[in-house]
């Protein structure tokens, strides 16, 4: 029976690696930028769909021509990212804690 040896960075096993996700890092990360920590629990495409939604929508309310303030512009951006800003980091934490 072979033995396992455990390292923060892999799980090494009979079976190979197993790569293991730190939740704190996984979550500080897309406190940085939404998407970076599921991009880096290996979850590209969320973290991709997430960092481009987060750009694109910035670029949308900043090109917007309703006559708005500055100042509305900005609370119109963070009344719909703080939720997704949020949603990002508990998601990113709770997949990197299923990982390891």
């Amino acid at each position: 029976m072979k033995e396992k040896i455990k390292t923060p960075i892999t799980d090494v096993s009979e079976k190979g690696l197993k790569s293991t996700k730190n939740p704190i890092v996984a979550g500080l990360l897309s406190l940085v930028i939404p998407g970076l920590g599921q991009i880096y629990n290996g979850q590209k495409i969320k973290g991709s769909f997430i960092i481009i939604f987060t750009i694109s929508f910035g670029v949308a309310v900043n090109n917007l021509n309703m006559n708005l303030k500055k100042s509305d512009e900005d609370i119109i951006y963070w009344v719909v990212m703080i939720p997704i800003w949020i949603y990002a980091i508990i998601n990113a934490y709770q997949q990197a804690k299923k990982i390891k």
